[in-house]
């Protein structure tokens, strides 16, 4: 059991690490550079691919934190009293946080990033991208990558706290 543990235990780190890490890249290292260096056709176009690229990256390590999640869960859970504890409030807000995470990445991978990369392939001339569109979608982005900040925040509480 110890073994178990100390796998799903490195899983959850690892795909914590894959999720932040990833989101930290994108958001404040290649999307500033790209915008800075490249013309907004040629940013557009190598941030859909390397967002399809991540996409895989993100969601299968999205997939290992509620799967590893779930089972550190069962390993602790004691439902009497549970979320009155400072521990049970903490991942009470951690779990609402999630969920906030887990709606806008759907909306950012699933909705507005591909209606975005349609709207900028019908256009005619290669006239510019609508920056609104792309300034909302790296807003969202932003917002995202600050509540899985928060979320390791609230980790690291959790971790030390007396339960």
């Amino acid at each position: 059991m110890v073994w178990t543990d100390a796998v799903v235990h490195w899983l959850h780190l690892m795909a914590t690490a894959v999720w932040v890490g990833g989101s930290i890249f994108f958001v404040w290292v290649f999307s500033p550079i790209a915008r800075a260096q490249l013309d907004p056709k040629t940013r557009a176009s190598l941030m859909r691919q390397v967002g399809l690229k991540f996409k895989w990256f993100g969601w299968g390590s999205l997939a290992a934190l509620g799967l590893t999640g779930l089972y550190k869960l069962g390993q602790i859970w004691d439902a009497v009293d549970f979320f009155d504890s400072f521990f049970g409030r903490t991942l009470l807000l951690k779990l609402a946080l999630i969920g906030i995470i887990l709606i806008l990445s759907v909306l950012h991978d699933f909705v507005w990033g591909p209606a975005l990369s349609r709207r900028m392939a019908g256009q005619e001339g290669g006239g510019p991208p609508d920056p609104k569109a792309h300034r909302r979608l790296a807003f969202w982005a932003r917002l995202n990558l600050i509540l899985a900040i928060a979320v390791v925040f609230a980790s690291a509480v959790m971790l030390r706290s007396p339960y």
